[in-house]
């Protein structure tokens, strides 16, 4: 008997702008699930970003299961004021002062050395954590209410674009999270985000703060550019033919063994674009305690393939396909990293392909669900193994 999963109603709290006692039982709600180990979505100035307690390890590790985050890629977090930057940095050099009595609260994200308070999933281990102090009565509420501070990434599945209004934010993260602080739709633009923590400060992201406002206050401003930093590959991509079935099931059921080590994603060689998931296989999926409804399809077109550490494909045709599509030939390196999901399994009664059902039974769905799980279970050691070998290179 395999353990169903249990899925959240995420609730919508609006946030009454000019409404004191509206806003102190959105807070308060908010906060009881915060309080419960919950995640919540809530707006700022910039996007929406998803809060847990910041100082409690095992509530942030929910944060990279919810969305589908990499382990490996620390959380910025989010406080109230000068004061409580103190709990979260150890310390706060010249620099970060002038910079927090000019922007915060404000769009202006600091990388400083961790206090510690701060959990090693927070920072990915490292020794530094990013910090902002966001300028949104609700967010700013919101930390004071619960008297600590929350984490801050972007509320969204990992890979798609930042949530900025409750629609986007439930089309990514419905079920997954508790609820949602609705305050309209959010400016969209990021945080500037700046390191501190070496000799020279570095810009590590334009955002909504203009480089040029920064440098009189830091004297030099040096930008980091993406050509020095290593292409992080930490997608597990998925794909079949119109990414409302097979793929999604199939990423879905990766997520939830690999979660944390890599997220998986789905896509389709002939997919219509937000397209919602075939019913029978959302039925079949959740026979077995997944959930897809949230997901909606999208072609190759619409993958982030720098990201791309490995493609896993429903039938060899695919995997020819994908690697059409990208111009490897099947004797070229990277043609090792696009390969059909029969070809990892080691049990000899698992089939070569993933067959279609589409146009099939309800039976049919539910065979191939079950039969998915059972080849990604087969399967998962060697993916790991392909994954690590990726990782090395």
């Amino acid at each position: 008997m395999r353990d169903r999963r249990c899925r959240l109603q995420t609730e919508i709290l609006p946030w009454a702008a000019d409404d004191p006692r509206t806003q102190r039982l959105v807070l308060e709600t908010a906060v009881d699930f915060l309080q419960r180990g919950e995640v919540v979505a809530y707006p700022t100035e910039t996007v929406y970003g998803l809060a847990v307690p910041a100082f409690r390890e095992e509530a942030v590790e929910k944060v990279f299961t919810v969305k589908r985050r990499s382990r490996d890629k620390p959380l910025l977090v989010a406080v109230r004021d000068r004061e409580m930057l103190a709990e979260v940095a150890s310390s706060i050099p010249p620099e970060a002062d002038r910079l927090v009595r000019e922007f915060w609260p404000g769009p202006l994200s600091l990388i400083l050395p961790r206090s510690g308070n701060i959990p090693d999933a927070v920072t990915a281990g490292g020794d530094y954590v990013g910090v902002r102090c966001p300028d949104h009565p609700a967010a700013q509420g919101l930390i004071a209410q619960l008297g600590e501070p929350i984490t801050s990434p972007s509320a969204n599945l990992s890979g798609n674009p930042s949530g900025c209004s409750s629609p986007e934010i439930l089309r990514d993260l419905s079920g997954r999270i508790a609820a949602i602080i609705d305050a309209g739709i959010a400016a969209g633009t990021e945080s500037t985000l700046v390191d501190l923590c070496g000799d020279v400060p570095r810009l590590l992201r334009r955002g909504a703060i203009d480089a040029g406002a920064l440098i009189p206050l830091l004297g030099d401003l040096e930008e980091f550019s993406d050509e020095q930093a290593p292409a992080q590959r930490d997608i597990l991509l998925v794909v079949c033919t119109g990414n409302t079935c097979r793929s999604p099931v199939a990423a879905e059921i990766l997520n939830g063994r690999l979660g944390g080590i890599i997220s998986a994603e789905s896509a389709g060689i002939a997919a219509e674009p937000g397209s919602g998931p075939a019913e029978e296989a959302v039925r079949a999926a959740d026979a077995l305690g997944y959930d897809i409804t949230g997901h909606r399809a999208r072609g190759l077109d619409d993958v982030a393939w720098d990201r791309v550490a490995m493609v896993i494909t429903m039938t060899h045709l695919h995997a020819e396909q994908v690697r059409d599509y990208l111009g490897v030939k099947p004797d070229d390196e990277g043609a090792a990293r696009i390969l059909p999901l029969g070809d990892l399994v080691t049990r000899e009664d698992l089939p070569a392909d993933v067959t279609d059902p589409f146009g099939g039974t309800p039976q049919d769905y539910r065979d191939m669900a079950g039969m998915l799980e059972d080849m990604i279970c087969d399967a998962e050691d060697e993916i790991l193994r392909r994954l690590s070998e990726e990782g090395a290179k």
